[in-house]
């Protein structure tokens, strides 16, 4: 007997589809954002502050979030990585060899160098 299956990744997390009579594809569940899809949103998010005028410095922003200057600037360089990495982000669908701390490093000002850098090539 063959049950065919659709294997979906979901925020990091594998999730096995199967047929459902014909019907409208399967529920995905909700699940907690990952905590790379979590500072990508705040990276946005304190963009908008510092667009709006609520903040006019990167130390204020960081006083006002209990951060130093350096993670301020770590965090907010999240905002400047492509948007096929960001979108792989928010999705739970980034390698896992891909954590934080290397984002946290020199990020290339090219999408192009960025996505070589911390994408596997197959992708």
């Amino acid at each position: 007997m063959n049950i065919p299956v659709l294997v979906k990744r979901w925020n990091g997390r594998k999730l096995i589809v199967t047929p459902d009579d014909g019907k409208c594809e399967a529920e995905i569940p909700e699940c907690e954002p990952t905590a790379l899809a979590k500072r990508l949103a705040q990276a946005h998010k304190w963009i908008e502050l510092l667009e709006s005028g609520k903040y006019s410095t990167l130390s204020q922003l960081g006083e006002a979030f209990n951060c130093d200057l350096s993670k301020v600037m770590k965090i907010l360089n999240l905002a400047s990585l492509s948007p096929k990495i960001q979108k792989m982000m928010v999705e739970g669908n980034i390698p896992q060899s891909l954590a934080l701390r290397r984002l946290y490093g020199n990020i290339p000002i090219e999408w192009e160098e960025q996505e070589q850098m911390f994408l596997p090539h197959s992708m």
